[in-house]
């Protein structure tokens, strides 16, 4: 009970910057069990990543990867809502691997982070890496208007084959 006590008065920790040309990879860790992760790279000042995007855009890849001992499984949240991995799988040593394809991100500031729903027998605390691919522009969704012009301009040469053929 006081542990939750200290962590609710500390609240939240910080973030870490990724640069949307660049991406980032890196080390998390995590102490006190399952739960959002405390540490960035070895700064238990941070929490999440933080990324802010100009357009809408698009992120190849968010990763993560178990590192520490066999047994940690991690969830993946955006802007403070669980996103479901594309895939999962533990691999022949058997760390967990997480991996989300086509992370799209609205223009503005987005914070992604991770909690850890599974552990390793016998420990409370762990590490693990984690990547974010650099992120391009999404393609531009077309227009309603777009469309209704299409559609105008067939409608258009359908009546024009279909007078031609009364002719």
């Amino acid at each position: 009970m006081l542990c939750f006590l200290v962590f609710a008065l500390a609240g939240p920790l910080g973030a870490t910057t990724i640069d949307p040309t660049q991406g980032w990879t890196g080390y998390f860790g995590w102490t006190g069990g399952l739960g959002q992760i405390d540490s960035i790279d070895q700064d238990s000042t941070q929490d999440e990543w933080y990324i802010t995007v100009a357009e809408d855009s698009s992120m190849a890849v968010a990763t993560a990867w178990d590192a520490f001992v066999p047994g940690d499984e991690f969830a993946f949240y955006v802007d403070g809502a669980e996103v479901a991995w594309d895939e999962t799988y533990v691999d022949g040593s058997g760390y967990f691997h997480g991996l989300y394809n086509d992370l799209f991100l609205t223009a503005g500031t987005h914070t992604l982070t991770f909690f850890v729903t599974a552990m390793a027998d016998g420990f409370d605390y762990g590490g693990a890496y984690a990547e974010f691919s650099p992120v391009d522009a999404a393609a531009p969704v077309p227009e309603p208007a777009t469309f209704f012009l299409l559609g105008a301009g067939l409608l258009g040469f359908a009546g024009l084959r279909r007078k031609k053929m009364a002719s």
